[in-house]
């Protein structure tokens, strides 16, 4: 049922196993939904998922390296989990009110690892953009009109020779050639 999820809602991530068999996938998919229930049924949630999102970041995942995992992957992979979740909660319970309760609580758990997986995509593209800016030798910067404050990228004081610090100089001019 999780695949056909998956394959209906067009994730992402299925194109790095096109070169997969149906079983391949089926077999993978098992064994990471089979470790998901196991760290939900043994109160380990918190630890698995720091371990999943630990494998990313170190661009421990096998097929997919850290920086090819987009927003859809993450917001697509809770929506396949909760529906996955809802179509069999009525085998666990009969009881309306239970199966109420489950479902908000896997809701729960895909926000918290909805807002992990986010931050940790952010930092990623953080990085990325910290890099070009290093390796194009041009840097950025943001005005605050309210403050009248500026904020430099790393690159911008490197490009200055300025030590960094939090706001960027005053009179910014006097550190431009006249020419």
């Amino acid at each position: 049922e999780q695949l056909r999820i998956t394959r209906e809602v067009k994730i992402p991530l299925l194109r790095f196993f096109d070169s997969y068999t149906e079983e391949q996938i089926l077999t993978v998919g098992k064994r990471t939904a089979l470790e998901f229930l196991q760290a939900i049924t043994t109160n380990t949630i918190k630890e698995f998922v720091s371990d999943s999102l630990n494998r990313w970041l170190s661009d421990k995942l096998g097929l997919i390296a850290r920086n090819e995992v987009v927003v859809e992957d993450i917001i697509l992979v809770g929506l396949i989990r909760t529906r996955t979740f809802r179509k069999f909660v009525h085998l666990y319970t009969a009881e309306m009110d239970t199966c109420m309760l489950i479902v908000d609580e896997l809701e729960n758990l895909t926000g918290y690892i909805n807002i992990l997986y986010f931050n940790a995509l952010i930092s990623i593209q953080q990085d990325l953009y910290k890099k070009a800016q290093e390796l194009s030798k041009i840097g950025n910067w943001t005005w605050d009109l309210q403050t009248n404050k500026r904020v430099w990228s790393d690159e911008l004081f490197r490009t200055y020779e300025l030590e960094k610090q939090l706001y960027a100089p005053e009179n910014l001019a006097e550190y431009n050639h006249p020419e």
